[in-house]
């Protein structure tokens, strides 16, 4: 058996075939991830393809993304086996090559998503983890929990930058959205809850529920990002008509950026329409940092899945 790797821009042939490969694999469509093998985000990220082949045949695959930023966290993806290949140890190889490919380039976190519990027994015995609440698994090297690697991940820094959303947080979200964060509702916009009250069914498919906001001109996000490169906040805002809903979260050893955070999302609505904010009511804190940011409550209402809601708006 016959390993290759590949790094973007791949060949339009070569991304044909593996689309097709990981269409029939996963059942969905690749159309959205073209550009990313097409060399898109080579800015922004290095991605690995690694390819098994006996003689022409295409038996396995997995692509490893490593942000250029921060190259300490990486996310494995496209983890697929042909059927004829399958119970060989194809895709438990290709996971091996691939974290020591990462290791060696600095890597210190390693994330991946499964819901399929074979997968899941094979990523554990090669020494993933799983993540409280979640089909999310990390294989930590120079850590020995996960409480470890946040107690270093997330400590407070100084000089934190606030950025416009893009491609360089594919994966630098993942850990930032996974933490156990006292605060329920963390972003009302896309929808995402604190693992410590609802099940994350999403790992690198985190990423797509912020790029949508790049490019509409109807909405935007924000980053918090401090001198190690490491993201430690994130902030939406979505405008429909003359309405803007402004949310946003940070590690809890960063809640002085929060503030800050917010007033990026909030100084780019204001230019579009009315300011709201949507927050759990059990999410006192956060209610408290935005009426500190002018916000008032204005009603409450039953939420579908968060519970009681408030509806802030700030005073003009």
């Amino acid at each position: 058996m016959e390993l290759r790797r590949y790094e973007p821009p791949l060949g339009k042939d070569l991304i044909d075939e593996l689309s097709a490969f990981w269409e029939a694999t996963y059942g969905f469509c690749y159309d959205g991830f073209r550009h990313i093998f097409e060399g898109d985000e080579t800015e922004h990220n290095t991605d690995i393809v690694y390819v098994a082949r006996e003689g022409n045949d295409l038996v396995g695959t997995c692509h490893l993304t490593i942000p250029r930023g921060n190259p300490e966290l990486g996310g494995l993806g496209e983890v697929a086996t042909s059927v004829p290949h399958r119970g060989r140890g194809v895709a438990g190889w290709l996971c091996k090559q691939a974290l020591c490919d990462f290791e060696a380039r600095g890597g210190r976190a390693l994330f991946l998503g499964t819901g399929n519990p074979a997968a899941a027994r094979i990523y554990e015995r090669l020494g993933w983890q799983r993540m409280g609440n979640s089909v999310v698994f990390v294989n930590l090297l120079h850590f020995d929990t996960i409480d470890d690697f946040y107690a270093d991940h997330s400590a407070k820094a100084d000089g934190v930058t606030i950025v416009r959303g893009s491609a360089a947080q594919r994966i630098a979200l993942v850990p930032l959205i996974l933490y156990p964060h006292e605060t329920a509702v963390l972003d009302f916009n896309t929808q995402i809850c604190s693992t410590k009250f609802k099940i994350q069914e999403m790992c690198l498919g985190l990423y797509p529920k912020y790029a949508k906001y790049e490019s509409d001109g109807q909405s935007a996000w924000f980053c918090a990002v401090s001198q190690k490169g490491r993201l430690v906040g994130l902030s939406t805002v979505v405008c429909a008509e003359s309405q803007c809903c402004v949310d946003g979260f940070t590690y809890p050893n960063h809640k002085q950026t929060e503030p800050e955070l917010l007033r990026e999302a909030i100084k780019w609505a204001q230019s579009r329409g009315d300011v709201q904010a949507r927050v759990a009511a059990q999410d006192t804190e956060k209610l408290a940092v935005f009426e500190s940011l002018g916000f008032v409550e204005k009603e409450r209402y039953a939420g579908a899945d968060m519970g009681e809601m408030v509806l802030l708006e700030i005073e003009q």
